[in-house]
């Protein structure tokens, strides 16, 4: 499931932190990050995301029609619940992104953030990616 005919500048999906962390981007860049849905995940801990992601696609899909046409939207997976448990995960570690929680929307490269239950606030998202 993605976030399909959503008009905006550049879309891309990421599921290994080398392919951006490490970049400079000359461009606002929005990153919103996934758990992974696993096949060897339990059928809970699948459900559990699988329901997150339903629950915010539409919200962040429309909220993305106020994202500047300079900006750059990444979806990025964090790996599976252990993998994202791990206190060493690149994610919670980097200085660029310092998540704590997840789903989570950052600004890039600032301290910019929604966690949790604010990235299912329409109001929240449009203002995140208002200038």
């Amino acid at each position: 499931m993605g976030l399909t005919g959503v008009p905006i500048a550049l879309k891309i999906y990421v599921s290994k932190h080398q392919s951006f962390l490490d970049m400079h981007f000359k461009s606002l860049v929005f990153i919103i990050f996934n758990s992974a849905v696993i096949p060897t995940s339990t059928r809970i801990q699948n459900f559990l995301s699988f329901l997150w992601l339903i629950l915010r696609e539409p919200i962040v899909k429309e909220a993305l029609k106020k994202l500047p046409e300079n900006a750059v939207f990444l979806k990025a997976e964090v790996g599976d619940r252990t993998t994202w448990r791990d206190p060493n995960n690149v994610f919670r570690t980097h200085p660029k992104c310092q998540i704590s929680s997840i789903p989570s929307l950052i600004e890039f490269n600032t301290m910019r953030r929604l966690s949790d239950k604010e990235v299912l606030q329409p109001s929240l998202v449009e203002l995140m990616f208002e200038d």
